[in-house]
């Protein structure tokens, strides 16, 4: 994983649960909004947290983009 740098945060809410795991792992990046999890802000530091919120998601809602536009896998 690279941490380095700023990644894009997407949450599919056609997909998402709402079972809050992102809010409680990352709750500066994540809210819930209308029962489904929202990024507070598109744009955030690339970090364990993230890493760990994408990881909990149960039906893999959030997507992470790198710099430039690149979807990323931080489990690979």
């Amino acid at each position: 994983m690279n941490a380095d740098g700023r990644w894009t945060v997407e949450v599919d809410r056609s997909v998402c649960v709402g079972n809050r795991m992102c809010v409680a792992t990352a709750p500066e990046v994540f809210a819930l909004v209308d029962g489904k999890a929202r990024p507070r802000t598109e744009r955030v530091a690339a970090g364990a947290e993230l890493v760990d919120a994408y990881e909990s998601c149960p039906v893999s809602a959030i997507v992470l983009r790198g710099e430039t536009g690149e979807q990323i896998d931080p489990e690979a």
